[in-house]
């Protein structure tokens, strides 16, 4: 009789660090961060062949011969949004990070990380991490050179937020058990009930939380997954380049007495948005595990209205046209409090 493989046995590790160049894993000694995800998450890969099935001269109509081409790898990840995973998406989800220490004396275990996109006039290339993942006792592998296509963050009041992400590798994997695997890192999570939704003018939006209930704001890179094969790169990717970077939001707010938003989508408003999220106090504080998702200039693009209980709601949807660029300033930063000394080194 067989044993069967328990889903909870499943696990995983990774880093908060880059590899050094595309095809390159990471050091087994990088892969030093494991956490608990939402689902079982493995690498899927697919092949793609070269067949005679539809060639002639054969004398019968079956295939005789079939030749591997090319090989993919795709993985989704998905967690209860801690400080830790929602910087390690954003890192690899968005290219680029400046991080500092806002009280180096009195709290020296906190940083501050500001994610923006990368630059594409200084580099066109994603970058990869490595993940190692244990499936069975006998399957053990990490998986090489995987950059972030696109991600979303969203929330509900009585939920914790989640954050969720689709990953592209090289179709590379490296076989081999990680020793040691290590411990369960500690996190600090962000609640829906201490979060804070910021709606109004540019600089200055004002808090809606009392009134939202629910929100979201999704982020792509637009990967160009063909253009990574090229002659000299065998079955595998040999590069991953950005492509259109593009940026969304929606969220579903109660509908006050004396109208304030819909009167926004009909002039074209723009206003800025913002979402707050806090978590535990690091160290003797006063800096917090914390999350801040600013999109500084956007306009709604669309209004649709529903019931919710006997109290009308609108879900305001900002799609990508939505969120602007106005002048040097980012369409979209994220800033994470936590204490990771680094990300993306």
């Amino acid at each position: 009789m067989f044993e069967p493989q328990r889903a909870f046995d499943v696990t995983w590790a990774f880093s908060p660090r880059k590899e050094s160049a595309y095809g390159t894993s990471l050091a087994d000694g990088d892969l030093t961060r494991r956490v608990v995800a939402n689902a079982v998450e493995l690498g899927k890969i697919a092949k793609f062949f070269r067949s005679d099935l539809e060639r002639f001269g054969k004398g019968h109509e079956f295939p005789t011969e079939l030749e591997e081409l090319a090989r993919d790898l795709r993985r989704a990840t998905s967690f209860d949004a801690s400080s830790l995973t929602l910087a390690w998406i954003a890192a690899f989800g968005m290219g680029k990070v400046v991080t500092t220490q806002a009280n180096p004396v009195g709290n020296p275990a906190a940083y501050q990380h500001v994610f923006t996109f990368a630059d594409p006039l200084i580099s066109k290339h994603a970058p990869t991490t490595t993940v190692y993942e244990e499936f069975t006792p006998d399957l053990k592998r990490r998986l090489v050179s995987l950059a972030c296509n696109d991600f979303s963050v969203s929330g509900r009041a009585r939920d914790p937020v989640q954050v969720s992400a689709n990953w592209m590798g090289s179709g590379a994997t490296s076989d081999g058990a990680l020793s040691p695997l290590p411990a369960l890192t500690a996190q600090s999570f962000f609640l829906g009930a201490d979060t804070d939704v910021l709606f109004g003018p540019q600089g200055a939006p004002v808090s809606l939380k009392d009134r939202v209930l629910e929100w979201s704001v999704s982020i792509t890179l637009s990967l160009d997954a063909d253009l990574g094969y090229h002659p000299g790169s065998g079955k595998f990717r040999g590069r991953i380049w950005y492509g259109p970077r593009r940026v969304s939001a929606a969220f579903t707010v109660f509908v006050r007495q004396t109208d304030d938003i819909i009167s926004l989508f009909l002039n074209d408003t723009v206003r800025e948005l913002q979402i707050v999220l806090d978590g535990d106090t690091i160290g003797p504080g006063p800096e917090k595990h914390r999350a801040v998702l600013k999109l500084p200039a956007v306009r709604i693009t669309a209004l649709d209205d529903a019931l919710e209980g006997n109290h009308i709601v609108l879900r305001i949807e900002i799609n990508e046209s939505g969120v602007l660029k106005e002048g040097s300033t980012e369409p979209v930063t994220i800033t994470v409090t936590n204490t990771e000394v680094a990300f993306l080194t």
